[in-house]
């Protein structure tokens, strides 16, 4: 995988020390997102992902400002090294596109296998912090960044910065979910979507109806025992520029007998 910057400073073979490592730094967190999920089936959202395959700088280049990487698989057969290697470089390149609007969330599908287009959501919703990490460095239309590995190329500019910076208050409104994590003492959690067929995180706003906390621990005990009973919320959802959710605050949650 590369990592190649174009214009200011890299111009000259130089690389701000500090915004450009940040750059650096939030991509490579993209592509162990990615890296872990094509080596356990498992969106995880922060650290300490997998050791199986990890990512390592090996070699610079001059021109235009360039990093190397290499995945490196542990413990596993040839053929199965070049199996989750595959799906970590189209993933990589998924995660990129899908969090800086340049792609839908349609599931993957790499050398047969499928990636539900769920758990890109997710996964896509994991990489935020390190989508606008990897921005840092763009501070004026003539910088560019390009993420280059055998799953295509991506480019990074001052619009897809724009649109990892920008977010959109939507439309109060309600929704039938099951509550999928709860943590009662900030208040926030995840709840599943089912038209979005992934969990998306919320946070309960200060003056919400006092029932909304106990409701939403009764059915976190209804998901935990896998009784498929959904709840109704009140909420506002928070929105990337083309409608995709980020979060929702939610305002009050009730039984379908309490709606009135």
């Amino acid at each position: 995988m590369k990592i190649i910057f174009s214009g200011g400073e890299a111009e000259n073979n130089r690389l701000d020390a500090y915004e450009g490592l940040k750059s650096v730094e939030g991509l490579i967190r993209v592509a162990r997102i990615a890296t872990h999920y094509a080596a356990t089936n498992e969106v995880r959202f922060r650290a300490p992902y997998t050791d199986v395959l990890s990512m390592q700088l090996i070699a610079s280049h001059p021109g235009s400002f360039e990093m190397v990487f290499d995945n490196i698989a542990q413990a596993m057969d040839s053929n199965s090294a070049q199996r989750v290697k595959a799906i970590s470089a189209a993933l990589i390149q998924r995660l990129t596109r899908r969090g800086t609007g340049q792609a839908s969330g349609d599931a993957l599908v790499v050398d047969g296998e499928t990636i539900p287009s769920g758990d890109i959501d997710a996964m896509a919703e994991a990489s935020e912090a390190g989508l606008k990490a990897a921005h840092r460095w763009i501070d004026s239309t003539s910088k560019k960044i390009t993420l280059s590995n055998s799953g295509g190329n991506t480019e990074l500019d001052t619009s897809t910065r724009e649109y990892v910076e920008t977010e959109v208050d939507g439309e109060e409104t309600t929704k039938d979910v099951s509550v999928a994590a709860l943590n009662v003492n900030s208040r926030n959690g995840r709840v599943y979507f089912n038209d979005e067929k992934r969990t998306v995180p919320f946070l309960v706003h200060r003056d919400a109806e006092a029932r909304t906390m106990p409701n939403l621990s009764k059915y976190l005990n209804e998901y935990a025992l896998k009784t498929g009973e959904k709840v109704n919320i009140r909420y506002r959802p928070f929105e990337h520029i083309d409608g995709r959710t980020k979060r929702i605050v939610i305002y009050d949650c009730y039984d379908v007998a309490d709606a009135a």
